[in-house]
């Protein structure tokens, strides 16, 4: 059972798109009942969805910090991936196809913006922050560009070619704290991509954090430690 979570955990709504969205809100709000519950964006991976186990997991974490939550799907991936007949290789090879395509990105982007804004005022939330790796940096970073968050962690991900306008673009904009996870030895994003995004976030207040390791073998008390460290400016006065 989560802790510390609402039975508001699990909603569901639809976005304009077609998307799944979750929201989690914490069953107490911060300490000091005349500021607002902070909200983190979660973003998932790719070949996962935002009810993946692991986007649950994070979070509840949130949930125990005293943070709402709002993951979605990116395209092609959860139930926007599920169409009768398909294998799952057709079902990797569209997602792929989708997420790579400048113009999806920003639609993605935009309809994140909209669901990020629906749940805010309903439940008068803020600051926001976002926390997304791998697929959650290289969609997300629009994401965090676009709704001006207070602090995000970041990592996983480099430049990807066919987004490099936009994903520049987004990261030049983030003026914020900026946790970015890196695994030294990753085996998807050419470390050259990775500099590359690195170098675009100069107006961020930009703290790398190297472990080795290949791109799934990011330890656990890193992941955990993000979370604390986006949870604590969140709250900060």
């Amino acid at each position: 059972m989560p802790v510390n979570l609402s039975a508001e955990q699990g909603h569901w709504v639809a976005g304009e798109g077609g998307a799944a969205m979750r929201t989690w809100l914490p069953e107490r709000g911060v300490p000091d009942e005349s500021r607002r519950t902070p909200v983190v964006v979660l973003g998932h991976g790719g070949g996962r969805s935002e009810d993946a186990e692991e986007i649950t997991a994070i979070a509840n974490a949130f949930g125990k910090r005293g943070c709402a939550v709002l993951a979605c799907d990116w395209p092609g991936h959860g139930r926007q991936a599920e169409e009768p007949g398909d294998s799952p290789e057709e079902i990797l090879r569209r997602a792929a196809s989708l997420i790579c395509d400048p113009e999806v990105w920003v639609m993605a982007t935009k309809e994140w913006e909209v669901a990020l804004d629906g749940f805010v005022d309903e439940h008068d939330l803020g600051p926001v922050g976002y926390w997304g790796l791998s697929l959650g940096t290289v969609m997300g970073i629009g994401v965090a560009a676009r709704v001006s968050v207070a602090a995000a962690v970041l990592g996983l991900a480099g430049v990807v070619p066919s987004l490099a306008e936009n994903m520049h673009a987004a990261a030049r904009s983030l003026a914020c704290p900026v946790r970015f996870l890196h695994q030294v030895d990753d085996e998807l994003f050419p470390a050259g991509s990775v500099t590359a995004l690195h170098a675009a976030m100069y107006n961020a207040d930009l703290e790398i954090r190297r472990n080795r390791g290949g791109h799934f073998d990011v330890p656990l008390q890193e992941i955990l430690g993000s979370v604390t460290w986006l949870a604590e400016r969140l709250h900060a006065p």
